[in-house]
């Protein structure tokens, strides 16, 4: 592929003739031959190359002559966008060489039009926010005439917009095959264009979310592909560890406090045991938040103040000790778990659990300082109940909010 990658590549190829602004760079030329090598080779290749190389297109025109199936995974949305309605087309064109193209995003950014049908319902019966109500017209009359229900094609309303949330699925609430307008699904239509396409454009929290369900056994999001192409591969690694970790903070704890107290106080079965050890929790989570006092500063596990560990340590007690917390009270109505089970069976009291009977001093932990208030503990997968953390530790900042500590702490698989 060498030679025709020269001749494409070249000041008089195609590029340069049909794409207007083109000029032949020798960087984008070389790490075209070596994306290519790759390919053909199926071998793992990691470039680095400065702003004005011309990455996108020397990926794209490699895995376009490969005639292998290759996803192609951005950092953004945007990016997405761009590649799928702007480089490759003009590639595509340049080349003279029919691919199939799909563009594939989460579930979050297609119209469901059961969805929309409830939120004209509630409109009608309850009322909604004005915003969502002025938009839901919109919505309606754009859905006669979407092929794709992707919701960045609505021009006027941005991605960020409230109705979104009112008139698009989650995988909590998508009622799968027993939806009303199953036949309809643009979240189906956009994977099975995808199955049948042989480049598709993905993001990274995609790419990841498809990772996780494969792992755990449950099916998969993204079709297979002979090589996969990851553009703005430095973002990557955040973005992994949202996935295949998890994170527990002080304001989930407080929330799951309010929550249970809340169930018990309906239920009337609040006893003072369950509330001191509410109480209990609250004044650790305060406890750990002014223990930073509002540092900005990025410390390692043997610069932690003694005050901060102890902190830790209460809040690990406070937490297992309202998890074991007995209550008399009746399975709710449902068939699920009083709230206190709740507690001690969520992802975040592994945490707790762990803390409790091993310690937080003898860990290889590293502290964030922050600025949020949430003060979040970040694993980059479930944490061992017994037994130490291994060594290899990330440490990484997330948010700004003046006046408050925040810590993360990562734990990366080897």
């Amino acid at each position: 592929m060498g030679s025709a990658l020269l001749e494409l590549f070249g000041e008089a190829g195609p590029l340069a003739r049909g794409l207007p602004g083109y000029a032949p760079r020798p960087q984008q030329l070389s790490m075209a031959e070596h994306v290519a090598a790759a390919l053909d080779s199926r071998e793992t290749l990691v470039v680095e190359a400065g702003t004005g190389t011309g990455k996108t297109y020397a990926y794209l025109v490699p895995a376009l002559l490969s005639g292998r199936r290759v996803i192609i995974s951005t950092g953004t949305r945007a990016l997405q966008d761009q590649l799928y309605h702007r480089d490759l087309p003009a590639i595509c064109g340049v080349l003279g060489r029919p691919v199939r193209v799909a563009l594939l995003k989460g579930r979050a950014n297609y119209l469901c039009r059961h969805r929309l049908d409830l939120a004209e319902q509630q409109a009608h019966a309850r009322g909604l926010r004005r915003e969502v109500a002025i938009a839901l017209p919109k919505v309606r009359a754009w859905s006669h005439v979407t092929r794709r229900g992707d919701v960045a094609e609505l021009p006027g309303l941005g991605e960020a917009d409230p109705v979104w949330p009112w008139v698009t699925s989650t995988r909590e609430n998508c009622l799968g095959a027993e939806c009303p307008a199953y036949d309809e699904c643009l979240v189906l239509a956009a994977r099975r264009e995808a199955q049948a396409a042989d480049i598709v454009v993905v993001n990274h929290h995609l790419l990841m979310a498809d990772l996780v369900l494969k792992e755990e056994g449950f099916g998969d999001l993204l079709p297979g592909a002979d090589a996969i192409v990851i553009d703005e591969a430095h973002q990557l690694p955040d973005i992994a560890a949202q996935f295949l970790g998890y994170s527990v903070s002080t304001r989930q704890l407080s929330a799951i406090a309010k929550d249970v107290a809340g169930e018990l106080l309906l239920a009337q079965q609040m006893g003072s045991g369950v509330d001191a050890a509410l109480t209990g929790l609250d004044a650790q989570v305060a406890a750990v938040i002014g223990a930073m006092a509002g540092a900005e500063t990025r410390l390692e596990h043997a610069q932690w103040p003694e005050r901060l560990i102890e902190a830790l340590n209460g809040l690990a007690g406070r937490a297992a000790e309202l998890a074991e917390m007995p209550t008399d009270m009746p399975p709710p109505p449902d068939g699920g778990v009083p709230p206190n089970n709740r507690v001690c069976e969520s992802e975040g009291n592994q945490w707790f659990d762990w803390m409790a009977k091993n310690g937080i001093s003898g860990t290889a932990w590293k502290l964030v300082s922050g600025v949020d208030s949430s003060n979040i503990f970040s694993s980059s997968s479930r944490p061992p109940v017994d037994g130490p953390f291994p060594d290899s530790v990330l440490s990484q900042t997330n948010g700004s909010s003046p006046g408050h500590g925040q810590i993360i702490v990562d734990w990366l698989r080897k």
